[in-house]
């Protein structure tokens, strides 16, 4: 298999499973790797919530951190 096609095995999650902020770093990680930074301008959440619910995706296996300090999505979210 290809590493194109392994993108689509990306499991998809429950936005039950998770904090509003959360799923919102998420929805922001869906299209491309992002830092810290990008995220706390892009969803507009405080610095400290962001790191905390990057932390939580990390230690629950739906975010990496990627060279760069750069996050990536692991997970897709479930589309209601």
């Amino acid at each position: 298999s290809s590493a194109a096609s392994d993108v689509y095995k990306r499991q998809y999650i429950d936005r039950s499973a998770l904090t509003d902020d959360q799923i919102e770093l998420l929805a922001a990680l869906e299209e491309k790797k992002l830092l810290a930074d990008d995220l706390i301008e892009l969803t507009q959440i405080p610095a400290r919530r962001v790191l905390s619910a990057l932390t939580m995706l990390q230690v629950q296996g739906y975010v990496a951190e990627r060279p760069g300090r750069r996050f990536e999505a692991l997970v897709r979210l479930k589309t209601e």
